[in-house]
């Protein structure tokens, strides 16, 4: 549970705009501010969002959750594919 409505965002590409960013977060709820890490006028792939309240920071860590365990089983099906090899499905 959340109890700031400060994030940390990481591993982002150095390319990533902040306007994107901003963009993808007010899906979620308002966002109050965001600062993406730089040195050198280069990103540091990383970076800190305040969002307008506890409830849309939350909800912004709950959408992460499910993504990490849907890349997690991702993982695990690529790394089972590998592991005995390529077959093909037939229902």
């Amino acid at each position: 549970m959340a109890t700031s409505s400060r994030l940390f965002i990481g591993n982002l590409n150095y390319k990533t705009k902040a306007e994107i960013i901003g963009h993808l977060f007010e899906t979620i709820g308002g966002v109050d501010s965001l600062d993406i890490s730089c040195k050198n006028g280069r990103s540091l792939e990383y970076g800190f969002i305040e969002m307008a309240d506890v409830e849309s920071a939350e909800r912004a860590h709950y959408i992460n959750d499910c993504r990490s365990g849907i890349e997690k089983i991702l993982l695990d099906i690529i790394e089972l594919i590998v592991e005995h090899g390529i077959q093909k499905y037939d229902p």
